[in-house]
């Protein structure tokens, strides 16, 4: 007995600490504790992802825009050209390639997988992948386009410098 009422008179932290574990309440409130915190960091989820660069097949590391087209295509508007990757490898067309001078700034797909490109000052372009034949839309050069779409037949880009442009599709 002497030895006991000793310890509980000495400043020890470790000795209060298990004063407070004799209490049941205590073990359980720190277990529930315990639990709870490993619950919440187990609960997010962690999507599989792969970064693609020029080591990949991709023909530029400076991605602008990306679409995928209804076969499962996904087309990335790059400062080089355009990337087309089917899940495992990448098929490039340069900007000459392409017949264009400065960088695609924004793509979007169609309905009928008809693949609309928005320069950085050559304008906004058609291009039909099964035939390679791309044609512009716009008459006359603009700013870069930052996004492209259609709603009821018409294309609307808008511009880095708060401008719409809309054309007839």
């Amino acid at each position: 007995m002497k030895i006991r009422s000793a310890l509980n008179g000495l400043p020890f932290p470790i000795f209060s600490f298990f004063r407070i574990l004799n209490s049941g309440k205590q073990i359980a409130f720190i277990l529930a504790t315990i639990v709870l915190i490993n619950l919440n960091t187990a609960s997010g989820q962690v999507y599989p992802y792969q970064n693609f660069s020029v080591r990949e097949g991709l023909i530029h590391s400076n991605v602008y825009s990306i679409a995928q087209d209804h076969t499962g295509y996904m087309w990335f508007a790059t400062e080089n050209g355009l990337s087309r990757f089917d899940g495992i490898t990448f098929e490039n067309k340069t900007l000459i390639e392409l017949g264009l001078t400065s960088y695609i700034s924004s793509v979007y797909v169609d309905e009928n997988n008809i693949i609309y490109l928005g320069t950085g000052t050559d304008g906004i372009f058609k291009y039909t992948p099964i035939s390679g034949k791309i044609e512009k839309v716009n008459k006359t050069p603009v700013e870069p386009s930052s996004q492209i779409v259609i709603k009821n037949e018409e294309l609307i880009s808008l511009h880095e410098i708060h401008f719409i442009e809309i054309l007839s599709k």
